[in-house]
């Protein structure tokens, strides 16, 4: 991924969440360090299991599976709660 000095995946997220009501919750999902950043700025962050270490280790759940496939196991179960 190449961007700008100093904007991240974070830098667009921010802004959304600026024209979000106050109770909205932020879930997001990535599987390298360019997803560090925006981990840091909402409520809960996911990562499928064939991450890279260091993001496995800050992120808030680690689903089981790989890339997407994780991701949709995630949210299907999130979804039915």
């Amino acid at each position: 991924m190449v961007l700008p000095l100093g904007i991240t995946k974070a830098t667009a997220v921010m802004r959304i969440i600026g024209k979000l009501d106050s109770n909205t919750k932020i879930i997001c999902t990535g599987d390298a360090e360019n997803d560090l950043p925006l981990f840091e700025i909402v409520d809960l962050s996911v990562t499928p299991s064939n991450s890279v270490p260091e993001v496995k280790k800050r992120d808030d759940i680690t689903s089981n599976g790989y890339d997407g496939t994780a991701i949709e196991r995630f949210l299907k179960g999130f979804t039915s709660r």
